[in-house]
């Protein structure tokens, strides 16, 4: 690895260390001083010209390693997403060789942006700063997904990109330990006698998922004062959304935090849609349980901010994303040739309100190289088709060339899959591209139970399929309705033999709107609604 030289080009120290910190007033990035964060990436591609030449391990004689930044212009470092809105302070370590008239600024990257400031140096030594949380104007440090240090200006602030090079040491927030008398934190914040998921002393915002069909709120039962001494006040919530608080004031009285518990119906009660049954060599599954999935790196990668997990709903394997900004399927190892596909089908879940909000698909495609070349991207908003709703599962499923393309429409070399939205909670299904061609009138179930299923695809212009299963033979009827009432079809009307059936439904005759279509058998009906958009 090559360095440039000027003066005294490399130090043959290591940064002061810092002082000691219990480790929940530090959260570390670089530092042998404490334990760092995991799932840490030093040099994502970024475009920056010391790409690839970053070196994490660099030894400056010591036995100790320090973070090399040759050929530097700027560098990003990408992380699991973290809260870091209860540190003060942001510590960096700079050394630059003598000679260097540049200026380095820092910001962590968070959902709300990023705020370069300066770190002042002296050239030739090490320059160990702690940068005040209000210096970031406008940060919240509440969702710190990257960090990024930037040497594109001269000493005196104009600009200039020319690279040099960078040592990094001891990187890492922190906060002033308190005493006890101005504590104002809770040690433990129970929901119906259980800690709530991911509760932290640092951490006042909370979102407590119940069913759709839920609409009691749940109370706060337990809320434990850090300091025995300081005193809470409990506000508990009194309906489904609503918010519970619990606020508290430190022994001395100079202190108040108010800690959160905002109360959503999330969670779907209602299976995701059943898939249609399609020739394996026409469908490239990412997650679905109606086809065999590819080989995934990560379904949520190491650059994304968001959390998800794997949970069954209805019976189906279903995941729930918890978004910062965005969720990366990554492939990368096992990229996929998508040129003989003509679909793509998502379901997706939100019990959020989902006015005036978006979800936003992109297939990126490396085109035989190791990072994005071209991309397909599809926004599904109030206006698209279909549109996004709330408390209802949407089904996507939309030709590729429909898609608007992104340095061109090359879909030979898929890597990576990639959703963003600001809907908060989202659950997803039935992730896979197809080829409509292979699409069979058979469903990939055959359940013996009487159900009727949710048509496909859903909205539709101007064709869809309903399926539907019964437990034995018997009269079937299956009608379609609009709203007022009116009988618009007869799909059905008659014997049929137990199983699971399906049927088209042509609406080239109809207008635009909702319907209802409805399946009667011995006695017992069910009725679904389904949107035509023209």
């Amino acid at each position: 690895m090559g360095f440039a030289s000027v003066g005294l080009a490399q130090p043959d120290t290591n940064a002061p260390a810092p002082e000691d910190r219990e480790a929940e007033n530090v959260i570390s990035i670089y530092s042998a001083a404490y334990d760092n964060i995991s799932g840490i990436n030093f040099d994502p591609n970024w475009g920056q010209s010391g790409h690839q030449q970053v070196d994490p391990e660099y030894d400056p004689g010591t036995g100790q390693f320090i973070l090399a930044y040759p050929n530097f212009n700027y560098q990003g470092t990408e992380f699991p997403a973290f809260n870091a809105s209860g540190m003060e302070y942001l510590h960096v370590s700079i050394w630059v060789p003598e000679g260097t008239s540049r200026m380095v600024k820092v910001t962590p990257i968070d959902d709300t942006g990023e705020t370069l400031v300066e770190v002042p140096l002296t050239p030739g030594e090490w320059n160990s700063v702690d940068l005040p949380k209000d210096a970031f104007t406008g940060m919240t440090w509440q969702n710190v997904i990257q960090l990024k240090f930037d040497g594109q200006f001269n000493a005196d602030g104009s600009g200039n990109t020319t690279p040099f090079d960078v040592y990094l040491d001891n990187v890492f927030f922190w906060k002033e330990a308190s005493s006890a008398e101005d504590d104002a934190t809770l040690s433990d914040l129970q929901v119906d006698g259980e800690t709530i998921d991911g509760f932290d002393p640092n951490v006042f915002d909370y979102t407590y998922e119940l069913t759709a069909d839920e609409t009691t709120p749940p109370q706060i039962t337990l809320a434990t004062t850090t300091n025995p001494n300081a005193t809470s006040d409990i506000t508990q919530a009194d309906e489904v959304p609503g918010d519970a608080t619990v606020v508290v004031v430190s022994e001395n009285g100079e202190n108040e935090r108010t800690y959160t518990v905002s109360y959503l119906s999330t969670i779907p009660t209602e299976a995701p849609p059943q898939q249609p049954a399609i020739n394996p060599d026409g469908v490239i599954s990412i997650l679905s349980d109606a086809y065999d999935d590819i080989e995934v790196d990560a379904y949520s990668a190491v650059w994304d901010d968001s959390d998800i997990e794997f949970v069954e709903v209805g019976g189906a394997t279903t995941m729930r994303i918890d978004f910062g900004n965005f969720v990366g399927v990554d492939f990368s190892n096992n990229k996929q040739d998508m040129s003989d596909m003509t679909h793509f089908h998502i379901d997706f879940y939100t019990g959020n309100d989902s006015f005036d909000k978006s979800f936003n698909l992109k297939l990126s495609n490396f085109g035989g190289t190791d990072a994005e070349v071209n991309a397909l991207e599809y926004s599904i908003t109030m206006a698209s088709d279909p549109p996004i709703a709330d408390g209802e599962w949407v089904t996507v499923d939309v030709p590729l060339d429909e898609w608007s393309p992104v340095n061109g429409t090359d879909r030979s070399d898929v890597a990576q899959f990639i959703i963003s939205s600001n809907l908060d909670v989202v659950y997803v299904a039935n992730i896979y591209a197809y080829n409509a061609s292979d699409v069979s009138t058979e469903t990939t179930e055959s359940p013996n139970r009487f159900e009727l299923q949710q048509n496909y695809p859903n909205p539709f212009n101007p064709t869809t399929n309903i399926t539907y299963s019964i437990p034995n033979s018997g009269d079937v009827t299956l009608e379609v309705f609009n709203l007022v009432g009116q009988k618009v079809a007869t799909l059905v009307d008659g014997v049929q033999t137990a199983g699971s059936h399906t049927q088209s439904f042509d609406a080239t005759n109809l207008s635009s709107g909702v319907y209802l279509y409805r399946l009667g058998f011995e006695g017992t009906v069910q009725t679904r609604q389904m949107m035509l958009i023209k």
